[in-house]
């Protein structure tokens, strides 16, 4: 009876790994004629075939009469699942983007990242729950390999900018499946520079864009469910204020029409920066070291002769001054409330001054 069954297994076994070989062929006859015969339509059906084919795989071909269930083993179907991305990229590195209908290049590699991509979280699900971060990573990998080689050799725009924000998902899931939290916050925001570096050399607002709005959503959700942390705070600070430096020095490279992004990073970095000193500095010095905040604004302002930085002065100044009149006054010392008082005057008193030159400066001019 053992024996049988083990024939039983072997044989089903062979008949799975069959179904998906010919899956594979299927994918490769279709990237054939798209590449020869200019059939799109047949190529991009067959994305979406072969990706189906994979689900009910999956699920135990319900529609062949097998009981409706994830199948018992993996049987090595994620070699399948790469080699189908592969197969159905390829037209993406051989072929210029121009030399397909609008709707193709549109589809062919939106269909194909999410077919791989979810096939392969749920193949991970399924099978590889104790080595889940390292599978993300590995699509990572392989989402960033194909968006760098269809910029690189075709400059495909949307192949380009699909797959990069396709890998980027994979790697913030690798993130969030490795680490704990907080720690996954910072690597998520050293994440997020990552991708405006490399959004400027694929010249994709598309990333930009994606990548703005993930940002803002992982800050949000941090700074409403994550206990306070000097490390995470530090780090979003830092990397907004970079990112919003990135896109004003490489604006031309992503034509972008509207500054809509960096003002983004700038409000997301007056917010996580007082935020971050309330919570990191004792409560006596949270009204000074807001006005240092400040006093850095204006330096940046100084520096970069850019008045946004000067704003965010302004704004961080009003902020400590409601602070030390609501807070400080009912809860400090005298001491500290006196100190609080003498430091709020003087940068007042020197951001008269210092204006009051600089527009004696512009009218002399």
């Amino acid at each position: 009876m053992d024996a049988d069954d083990d024939v039983k297994q072997t044989l089903a076994l062979r008949r799975y790994v069959l179904g998906l070989a010919l899956v594979a062929l299927t994918a490769l006859a279709a990237v054939f004629f798209l590449l020869k015969y200019h059939y799109q339509t047949v190529a991009l059906l067959s994305i979406l075939g072969a990706y189906c084919a994979h689900l009910l795989w999956l699920l135990n071909n319900p529609l062949l009469g097998h009981p409706l269930g994830a199948v018992t083993e993996h049987q090595y179907n994620l070699f399948y699942l790469f080699l189908y991305a592969a197969i159905f990229a390829v037209p993406n590195l051989l072929r210029a983007e121009d030399s397909f209908s609008e709707a193709t290049r549109v589809l062919l590699p939106l269909l194909n990242g999410i077919g791989f991509l979810g096939m392969s979280a749920l193949a991970g699900l399924t099978f590889f729950k104790p080595t889940l971060a390292s599978l993300y990573f590995a699509l990572a990998a392989w989402f960033l390999v194909f968006a760098i080689g269809s910029w690189v050799w075709r400059k495909s725009r949307f192949a380009t900018s699909f797959y990069a924000c396709f890998g980027y998902l994979a790697l913030s899931a690798a993130i969030f499946s490795r680490f704990e939290t907080p720690q996954y916050f910072i690597w998520l925001g050293w994440q997020s520079l990552l991708v405006i570096s490399t959004s400027i050399w694929f010249r994709s607002q598309i990333v930009v864009v994606a990548n703005t709005i993930i940002y803002t959503v992982i800050l949000l959700a941090y700074l409403r469910l994550a206990p306070a942390t000097a490390a995470v705070n530090f780090s979003y600070a830092v990397v907004a204020l970079l990112s919003a430096r990135l896109l004003n020095w490489k604006t031309e490279r992503l034509a972008l029409k509207t500054e809509l992004m960096r003002n983004l990073y700038l409000a997301s970095a007056l917010v996580i920066i007082p935020y971050g000193l309330y919570h990191a500095v004792p409560k006596s010095y949270v009204s000074l070291s807001w006005l240092a905040a400040a006093g850095f604004f204006f330096l940046m302002s100084l520096l970069l002769k850019n008045k946004k930085y000067r704003w965010m002065a302004i704004f961080t100044i009003f902020l400590a001054i409601v602070y030390v009149f609501v807070v400080d006054l009912a809860r400090l010392e005298a001491g500290y409330r006196i100190l609080s008082f003498l430091v709020l005057g003087f940068v007042l008193m020197a951001i008269s001054l210092l204006y009051a030159r600089a527009r004696q400066k512009a009218s002399s001019t």
